[in-house]
């Protein structure tokens, strides 16, 4: 389990570092698929990610694939905490085991009208602890893919350099053994 893991996070990275565009341009993407996932609750998701990213001039893929920070396996730990949170914020507080039996029927539903009927005593904390978590996740998602696409790019341009060095060089010492033949050749006539 844990290699299959791995092995997705490192799917994942490798697909983020190989955007096409503006280390910026994929950054907000990222960004705003984040705070999307935090602050819109499954099954609208994707679509306000793409509304978003257009709006804002973001990569398209990396905002819709990063929504899935909400998904079936981590709404059980995410969404609870979240109204902790928020409940917290808004001088509401209340005990992770309450949230999690009144988020009982909706995460075995997974629809807009479970959600519906969370009723404001939930979700109200909800919002306002999914702002706050998407509010730092947008931060921390944007400057950490930014650097590691830079990071990514500039180590691609170190190798590149390297290989049209090496190809100068070997290229000017084939000219170089050339130029000896042809002068050692008029020489010899």
């Amino acid at each position: 389990m844990k290699l299959n893991i791995k092995k997705r996070i490192r799917s994942l990275y490798i697909k983020l570092i190989k955007q096409s565009g503006a280390p910026d341009y994929v950054a907000r993407g990222v960004a705003i698929g984040f705070f999307t996932g935090f602050l819109i609750p499954m099954g609208g998701q994707m679509a306000i990610a793409l509304l978003l990213a257009w709006m804002l001039k973001a990569k398209k893929i990396p905002a819709i694939a990063c929504t899935w920070i909400t998904n079936h396996f981590t709404i059980f730990i995410i969404y609870p905490v979240q109204c902790y949170v928020g409940a917290q914020i808004i001088g509401n507080p209340m005990d992770l085991e309450t949230l999690q039996d009144i988020f009982g029927d909706f995460l075995k539903k997974h629809n807009w009208e479970a959600f519906m009927q969370l009723g404001s005593e939930i979700l109200v904390p909800f919002f306002v602890g999914g702002a706050l978590f998407a509010v730092i996740s947008a931060v921390i998602s944007y400057f950490t893919a930014y650097g590691i696409i830079v990071s990514h790019r500039n180590r691609i341009d170190i190798r590149l350099n390297k290989r049209l060095a090496v190809q100068a060089l070997w290229k000017s010492t084939l000219e170089e053994k050339r130029n000896s033949k042809n002068k050692r050749g008029k020489r010899d006539h």
